[in-house]
Parts: structure tokens; C-alpha cells; sequence
């Protein structure tokens, strides 16, 4: 346990009432590592497969079938891109990172965002009822999957890289896994608490039944109170 942390705690709700749990994906990615993260302290590894482009996510909603890709070499406002979306999002001035977003094979939202670089895998996004949350850079973008797919909202979770969005169904807590911070955030964009470590969360993450657990690079581990973001005992 370390004693370098801080959390900062923002009242709001987290599921309005009636909301349905949040689709399940069919790409299952149980290997990835956080790799992105890996990579800034092991940058000899940087060519190995681990870091190559992964397939796009798939989620199966009740609007159809949503494919998540990563378009690391998209252009906004550019007519050479090799795939043309119907609408684009860049969420910050500067861009490190583009995913596009597809609904039963129509290309609908390419989304940008500044911060670490992001790719693809199995926390990229998830669907509560008509929204999906997608995480790209340093931010998590809220779009409606409903024509005509419109950015609801975004939140910058994390000063570095958002490496991906959870939910934990018991609760009804959505968590954001950050490269430097653990946020716990609400579906409407508020942020309710979010809590920083001595490093980088890179070897471990999971939501247990009574706590969240994070280890950081120098293997401190870290047990995240859901309601507060306190660090518990």
C-alpha cells in the first residue's frame, strides 16, 4: 500500500433509475495488458505484437451491430482518409487518437481526442440503452447510437490516457481506468470522485464485489472505496 494518494469526491448520481445494464461486447479481449502504458516504460517492447493493431470491438445492441476501429491515421476535415464517416468529433485542438464508429455497417462518428494513444480492445466503449460510451486519448465521449448520432457529452478522465471504461452491474458504477487516475463518473458526464496513486496503473485492474483494485508500476496496490474513491485499509 502507498501512502502518495490523493482522491477527490463530486457528488452525482450514477444510474438514473430504470436504465438497463450496459450491452456485452463480443470481442472479449482477455489478454490485453494495457500496453499503451507498458510502453512508456518499456519502449523496447514497442514492436512486439502486443502493440500491433487489434481487431475492432464488436457490440451487439438493440439498435444493431456497433463496430468500434481504431483510425490511427485519419485526418479531420480531409478528403484522403481512407474511410469516410459520416460525421467527426475531434474532442480536443490537438488529436493523438481517432476511433471510428460504425451501426450495421453504416460509417457514422470518427471521434478524436488528445492525450496518450489509445487502440482498440475490449473496455473501449459500452451501450446503456441509446448512448455509447467510447474512450479515446484522454477522454470517455458520450454519442447517441439514434440518428442522428450526436455527441451527449465528454469528460476528460485522465491528465495522460484513458485505457478503458467499466461497469460494475451491482452498484451501477461506471469506472474509468486511467493511466495516472481511477475515476468513478455518472452517465449524464459529471464526474463523481477520482483518486491518483504514486504511479502509473499498469500491472492490474479489477472491480470486486466490495472495492476496486489498481496496482501501479511499482506494484503498490491500491483498493478504491465505489461510493468515495477512498483508499481502504
Amino acid at each position: 500500500m502507498t501512502d502518495n494518494f490523493q482522491s477527490q469526491n463530486r457528488g452525482a448520481s450514477p444510474l438514473p433509475p430504470g436504465r438497463r445494464t450496459p450491452a456485452a461486447f463480443v470481442d472479449n479481449d482477455q489478454e490485453w495488458r494495457h500496453s499503451q502504458c507498458i510502453a512508456l516504460k518499456h519502449p523496447e517492447q514497442a514492436k512486439s505484437s502486443i502493440f500491433r493493431m487489434r481487431k475492432p470491438m464488436n457490440l451487439h445492441t438493440d439498435y444493431g451491430l456497433i463496430t468500434v476501429t481504431n483510425e490511427p491515421t485519419h485526418s479531420f476535415n480531409s478528403t484522403d482518409n481512407r474511410r469516410c464517416y459520416a460525421s467527426e468529433i475531434p474532442l480536443t485542438d490537438s488529436i493523438g487518437s481517432n476511433h471510428g464508429v460504425s451501426l450495421n455497417g453504416e460509417l457514422i462518428v470518427v471521434v478524436g481526442a488528445g492525450g496518450g494513444a489509445t487502440d482498440v480492445h475490449a473496455h473501449s466503449a459500452l451501450v446503456i440503452e441509446d448512448t455509447m460510451l467510447l474512450a479515446v486519448g484522454n477522454h470517455i465521449a458520450c454519442i447517441s447510437i439514434v440518428h442522428p448520432y450526436r455527441l451527449l457529452w465528454s469528460l476528460q478522465v485522465d491528465v495522460a490516457t484513458c485505457f478503458g471504461i467499466y461497469w460494475q452491474s451491482q452498484r451501477g458504477a461506471l469506472i474509468a481506468h486511467g493511466e495516472l487516475a481511477i475515476s468513478r463518473f455518472s452517465t449524464d458526464g459529471r464526474l463523481i470522485w477520482q483518486a491518483w496513486g504514486a504511479d502509473i496503473f499498469t500491472e492490474g485492474f479489477d472491480l470486486l464485489h466490495d472495492h476496486i483494485r489498481a496496482v501501479d508500476f511499482d506494484q503498490s496496490v491500491y483498493r478504491f472505496d465505489y461510493d468515495t474513491g477512498e483508499l481502504l485499509t
